[in-house]
């Protein structure tokens, strides 16, 4: 359905981008971090109740997803953004894009929180376990699994063929280059930014997350971006024992400690 791009409408809100798959329930605790503020849920984007026969669509549905997260960017102006996930992030990157084709700026954006993101997707056996371990901890139903450890081999062989295909036409192509130097232009003029990472995260090691603090502090320094503070607006939290997505559930207090500061007045 096409919509049109009506008049935005100001509001001290909140716009939370779920992890890949999940609910507006497994977001809801994170309501009462932000009182005083109007907090949208935007959850349920890719992945979906995957299957194989589901497969084919996940494209055009992420892409709905993204279209509608746009809209609501658009409409509400929100302040904070809250992305759960690389699935948060992909969801905020797409709606990003569609923005900017309608000259749409974040200024009114404030605070952006990075939860459990991003990460770096490569070839190695590593990741290809982080991946598996990625997909069975998102599907649960025996049958979903399932068709996950049937599916897997084919899909490590079409990732490595591809990524053959890619390096011999275009040497300089990199999927990981291109996710992070996005997440850098769309984030480099908010104020404030927090990410929240573990030490145990079995999915999204806390390596990549301090690295990608380390490159988007480095390009405010670069731009003279915020340079009153001493570090140019970018904020760590780094847990040493919580889950993927579960750090506000190990630590509630030093999460809720870890945001309250940043909330713009």
């Amino acid at each position: 359905t096409q919509s049109t791009w009506g008049k935005a409408v100001m509001s001290r809100a909140v716009l939370l981008f779920g992890w890949a798959g999940s609910l507006e329930r497994h977001v809801a605790k994170y309501k009462q971090l932000y009182e005083g503020f109007t907090v949208l849920p935007f959850t349920r984007h890719a992945f979906v109740g995957m299957t194989v026969v589901h497969f084919p669509f996940l494209l055009w549905q992420y892409r709905k997803y993204a279209h509608d997260a746009a809209h609501v960017i658009k409409d509400k102006q929100p302040e904070v953004i809250h992305i759960f996930s690389n699935g948060g992030m992909f969801c905020w990157l797409a709606a990003q894009r569609e923005l900017q084709q309608h000259n749409h700026n974040n200024q009114h954006i404030k605070l952006i929180v990075f939860d459990s993101t991003p990460s770096w997707f490569g070839s190695s056996p590593r990741d290809f376990a982080l991946f598996f371990r990625f997909l069975w901890e998102m599907i649960r139903s025996p049958v979903g699994r399932a068709l996950v450890v049937i599916a897997f081999p084919f899909i490590c062989f079409v990732t490595l063929f591809f990524r053959l295909i890619f390096l011999q036409f275009i040497p300089k192509f990199s999927f990981n280059h291109l996710y992070w130097k996005n997440i850098i232009s769309v984030t480099q003029n908010i104020p404030k930014v927090l990410f929240v990472y573990s030490k145990k995260d079995r999915l999204v090691p806390h390596t990549q997350c301090h690295r990608m603090a380390e490159l988007l502090r480095s390009k405010r320094k670069e731009l003279g971006l915020f340079s009153n503070d001493p570090n140019n607006g970018v904020v760590e939290v780094c847990f040493e024992d919580s889950a993927h997505v579960a750090h506000l559930r190990s630590y509630p207090n030093e999460y809720l400690d870890a945001i309250k500061p940043l909330l713009p007045q």
